[in-house]
């Protein structure tokens, strides 16, 4: 509750000048919402007593006008809502976009894929919960004093019943408020197991079948979905409850207005009209807080939407505003590298000192988990050691512009994945400026031409599921083109053979060949054998937990002076 409050003021305080215009025109709707009761006391007792025409249709025309009024004033009120709560909501949806972009893999990748869909949905719930229309009905709350006051004025009992009933109505939508925390947290984190589950389905089909999984992923889901139920269940009982006790306490309040003022007005102390009107009053005081009750599981979801979201924005980001050194010789280093993963019992390697100078070339060894990918992601910028520094002409990584280095380095994953967007977007995500004659060139260079012409779209043929719907060898050619992009100091190709055909095979040793003649310094992840035969260095992690390095004479004699 207090997240929520906190954020309510948090929000208007930013566009103060459009609050004071809402309480404005809040002041005018709730002084125009008096007309109907007037209305009412003033045809009881004047027209019905008299029966004069004209009164009444002097009367009725100023309640129309003021019914008018009002409701143009209600749209002019949202309205200047809608300026206050958009900016907000577009920033938390920035901040939490920007997040899941700019945050660094390595604490991204802590936060399962699932709760980070859970975020950007979060978003919704905080969206819908602080809208125009729910900040227009909360302006209306303090407003409900002017109709408890009035009913004073018209008699000190009927004032005291009204308050009585607005107060209980408040304690009950607090103690609502409080009792829906727990339920709507448990209801977050049940929708983002099921969220797994069916991304698990989703993504993963040929798995689900081809190794009988579909019986354990049906089970977990319907254990995770009916916890879900369960919770949902929860707080629409209680949302019910609370919904059916407005009614009730509403109810309760028209017979105790209706009741008291009977007896005043047998007592002669109130006319017939003001008890109609003290009704209308007491009900029009009591709207304000059962519209809030109706909105307490949308601001209760919001609230906790809000932490997770604040949360997830907490990650640590890439640095933006590093060095951007006006050029990149290709000169590495890797000083005292140990890397551990979180929970580990033992680092992945440790006390890694190696040194690679502008153009040579290193190959990199080991079995499966040996930390092959991970030393190519540490190069890459998109991991930290844990200990030690990677250096770049003498700079370490964390203080260059991740950007400025990512342009820098030709970067081939293991397992590449595209963004949603076309052939030609993918390329160009590097460089916008790319034309397509160079395009073609790229395309060229890693086997890709025939089949980009051989395409309806050709450079515009969408990538859908982030590749993952094109052969292994073709995604690998593809993110060898990429890696193309700009003129690079430094190459990382992760397994780059894996998959490909002999065509692909070639073209890839081509580029290698070109690179090495230009000058580009190399990291070769590989098991083909064939691969030590250019290495100036080979690095050997499946030697524990000191890596072993292997240098050629004629490295040896180039990196003397490293």
């Amino acid at each position: 509750m207090r997240r929520g409050v906190a954020e309510l003021v948090e929000r208007l305080a930013v566009r103060r000048g459009l609050v004071v215009e809402i309480l404005l025109a809040s002041v005018i709707i709730n002084v125009l919402g008096f007309t109907s009761t007037l209305y009412v006391m003033q045809v009881m007792n004047r027209y019905i007593g008299f029966g004069v025409d004209a009164t009444l249709v002097t009367l009725t025309v100023i309640a129309v006008t003021a019914v008018l009024f009002e409701a143009a004033f209600r749209e002019a009120r949202t309205r200047l809502a809608r300026l206050v709560v958009r900016e907000p909501n577009r920033a938390l949806a920035s901040a939490a976009m920007t997040t899941l972009l700019d945050s660094r893999p390595a604490a991204l990748e802590r936060v399962p894929q699932s709760h980070r869909q859970e975020v950007i949905r979060g978003l919704d719930a905080v969206e819908q919960a602080y809208s125009a229309a729910n900040l227009a009905s909360l302006m209306d709350l303090p407003f409900a004093v002017l109709f408890i006051g009035a009913l004073f004025v018209l008699h000190p009992a009927l004032g005291t019943v009204a308050l009585l009933v607005w107060g209980l109505q408040v304690g009950t939508t607090l103690l609502s408020q409080w009792r829906l925390r727990t339920p709507t947290r448990r209801v977050t984190d049940a929708q983002a197991n099921v969220g797994a589950v069916v991304a698990a389905a989703v993504a993963a089909t040929d798995t689900v079948r081809a190794f009988l999984g579909a019986d354990g992923l049906k089970s977990r889901w319907e254990r995770d979905r009916d916890a879900l139920s369960r919770s949902r269940e929860t707080v629409g009982g209680i949302q019910g409850a609370v919904t059916t006790l407005s009614g009730v306490i509403g109810g309760l309040q028209g017979i105790a207005i209706i009741c008291f003022g009977s007896v005043l007005v047998v007592r002669g102390d109130l006319t017939a009209g003001a008890m109609i009107g003290a009704n209308i009053l007491a009900a029009r005081a009591l709207q304000p807080v059962s519209r809030f009750a109706a909105m307490l599981d949308t601001f209760a979801r919001a609230n906790q939407a809000l932490k997770v979201v604040e949360d997830f924005t907490a990650l640590p980001r890439e640095s933006r505003g590093g060095t951007r050194p006006p050029t990149f010789s290709g000169r590495v280093a890797l000083m005292d590298v140990a890397f551990t993963f979180p929970g580990a019992p033992m680092p992945l390697f440790e006390s890694l000192d190696l040194q690679l100078a502008p153009g040579q070339v290193m190959l990199v060894t080991g079995p499966n988990g040996s930390g092959k990918t991970t030393l190519a992601r540490l190069l890459v910028g998109l991991l930290e050691p844990g200990r030690g520094q990677v250096m770049a002409d003498g700079i370490d990584l964390r203080q260059l512009d991740s950007r400025w280095w990512r342009r820098q380095v030709g970067y081939l994953p293991q397992e590449p994945t595209f963004l949603p967007g076309s052939i030609g977007d993918n390329l160009r995500a590097l460089d916008p400026t790319l034309d397509t004659e160079r395009l073609n060139a790229i395309l060229a260079s890693a086997g890709l031409k025939g089949f980009v012409d051989g395409q309806p779209q050709g450079l515009e043929t969408p990538i859908v599921d982030g590749g993952r719907t094109l052969a292994l060898g073709l995604r690998r050619r593809l993110a060898l083109a990429r890696a193309l992009v700009n003129p690079i100091r430094l190459a990382v190709f992760d397994e780059p053979t894996e998959g490909m055909d002999g065509e692909g095979v070639a073209a890839l040793h081509a580029v290698v060949n070109g690179l090495a003649a230009r000058g580009t310094t190399l990291v070769v992840v590989s098991h083909d054998p064939s691969a030590l035969k250019g290495a100036d260095v080979v690095l050997d992690l499946g030697v524990k937990p000191i890596p072993r390095l292997t240098r050629s004479a004629r490295s040896g004699r180039e990196s003397a002076d490293v």
